[in-house]
């Protein structure tokens, strides 16, 4: 069961990661070049994400902070449940917040 709800993260991932390039793809219409744009996102991605350092290092505030943010839900928290860092019990919240960001971004 765990692998199973590890792919749906993953497929969840990939989905926001697509979703949240895109909308910076879509600023090329008003900016001339927006490689300085997505590359900028994508160290705050990896990052905010934990793909670097993992969220539970940084201190309590800034772990806050970026469990506001859809960043987690790229490389923490697919992790932690490919770990068995986290229960059974979070996971459906957690996976209800990706798909809220999800629809947010792809509105």
């Amino acid at each position: 069961m765990r692998l199973i709800l590890f792919g749906v993260a993953l497929a969840a991932a990939v989905l926001l990661q697509f979703l949240t390039f895109e909308s910076l793809n879509l600023l090329a219409f008003w900016v001339e070049n927006t490689y300085g744009l997505r590359f900028t996102m994508r160290v705050i991605m990896e990052v905010a994400g934990g793909a670097i350092i993992p969220l539970s290092f940084f201190p309590g505030l800034l772990q806050k902070v970026f469990a506001l943010l859809p960043f987690p839900y790229l490389v923490y928290f697919p992790m932690r449940i490919y770990l068995n860092k986290i229960e059974f019990t979070e996971i459906l919240p957690e996976l209800v917040r990706a798909a809220v960001w999800m629809a947010g971004l792809g509105g």
